[in-house]
C-alpha cells in the first residue's frame, strides 16, 4: 500500500494545491484591524482573544468556478499578547499571536484539522512625536513559526503550515478630518519550503498585500470602519513543477467596536471575499475580538 493512500485521484490532488495556494487561514499574512497602527502609551500591556468563523462554498481557478460541490469552513481563535515601550524616543511594540481551532472540508473530500496553529511573533516601531500627532508612520516585521499541528496526508487542509515564513509591513495612519481616519498598510511576505506536502516539496513565491481602513470615531468609545484587503503573488511549485496561477484575493470587512469599560474593548466584524482568482472564496467571514489594556 502506498504511503499517501488518501490522494485518490488527480482531481483531489489539484484541490489540495488550490487550497494551500489561497487559504487565508494558512498564510503568513498578518491581517490588521482598523486602529492597529495607532501606538499606545509606553509601558502599556494588551491581552486579546479573537474568534473567527469563515465559510467557503466556491473554489475558483483562473477566476472560474471549478467545483460545484465544495464546502470548507474554519473556526479559529487567536490569543494575542502585546507590550508597548519606547526605544530611542520612538514608540515600539512586541506581540505574540497563538492561533488554535479547526479547519474542516466537508466536500468533495471530508477532511479535518484541529489544534494549535503556527505562532506569530511581531514587532513594530513608530516615527512620531507623540499621541497628539495626526500622522503615524510605522514599520513592522513578523515571523511565523512552524509550531502548528500538521499532517502531510491532509495536504492543504491543515491548521499548521510546516514551514517558516516572515514578512515586513509599512503603515501610514492619518487623521483625514476630525473623527475620520484613514490607514494604509503595505506588506511583503516570503515563505520557506514545506518538505512534506503529500510526500513532496512545496515552494511558494513571495506575496504582497495592501490593507486599507477607513475609520470613523462616533465618540471617544465607539467607532465604525470599512476595510479592503488585496493579496497578490504567491505562485507555487510542487516537486519542481510550477502550479497554475497565483493569488489575487480581494476582501471587504465592516467593523464596529466600542469600549464597554475604560480598559475593555469589544469589536465585531463581518465581510466576505469580493473577488478570488485562484482558490477558495469566502461567502461569509465573522470575527469577534475582546481586548483588555493594563
Amino acid at each position: 500500500m502506498q504511503r499517501r493512500t488518501m490522494i485518490v485521484n488527480s482531481k483531489v490532488f489539484l484541490l489540495f494545491i488550490m487550497l494551500n495556494l489561497a487559504s487565508k487561514d494558512a498564510s503568513a499574512v498578518v491581517t490588521t484591524d482598523p486602529g492597529d497602527y495607532i501606538p499606545l502609551p509606553e509601558n502599556t500591556n494588551t491581552a486579546m482573544i479573537y474568534w473567527q468563523y469563515a465559510d467557503r462554498d466556491t473554489l475558483r481557478k483562473s477566476s472560474k468556478k471549478v467545483d460545484s460541490d465544495f464546502k470548507l469552513k474554519s473556526d479559529i481563535s487567536v490569543a494575542r499578547f502585546g507590550h508597548y515601550s519606547n526605544w530611542n524616543g520612538h514608540p515600539v511594540t512586541f506581540q505574540t499571536l497563538i492561533p488554535f481551532g479547526q479547519l474542516e472540508m466537508k466536500s468533495p473530500s471530508p477532511l479535518k484539522s484541529s489544534g494549535i496553529g503556527d505562532i506569530i511573533l511581531l514587532g513594530s516601531i513608530w516615527f512620531t512625536d507623540g499621541p497628539e500627532d495626526t500622522n503615524y508612520y510605522a514599520f513592522g516585521s513578523f515571523i511565523t513559526l512552524p509550531t502548528g499541528k500538521y499532517d502531510g496526508n491532509n495536504a492543504g487542509v491543515n491548521i499548521g503550515n510546516n514551514r517558516l515564513s516572515t514578512g515586513i509591513q509599512g503603515a501610514w495612519s492619518r487623521q483625514v478630518y476630525r473623527k475620520l481616519w484613514s490607514e494604509l498598510v503595505l506588506e511583503g511576505a516570503v515563505y520557506g519550503h514545506n518538505d512534506d506536502y503529500a510526500g513532496k516539496t512545496l515552494k511558494q513565491d513571495p506575496t504582497a498585500e495592501t490593507q486599507f481602513h477607513l475609520r470613523y470615531d462616533i465618540s471617544d468609545k465607539t467607532r465604525l470602519a470599512v476595510s479592503y484587503y488585496n493579496q497578490l503573488g504567491g505562485k507555487q511549485s510542487l516537486a519542481g513543477e510550477e502550479q497554475q496561477g497565483g493569488l489575487n484575493n480581494n476582501r471587504v470587512i465592516f467593523t464596529v467596536g466600542s469600549f464597554i469599560y475604560p480598559t475593555v474593548d469589544v469589536q465585531l466584524q463581518a465581510g466576505r471575499d469580493v473577488y478570488i482568482k485562484n482558490g477558495p472564496q469566502e461567502n461569509l467571514r465573522l470575527q469577534f475580538r475582546l481586548a483588555t489594556i493594563f
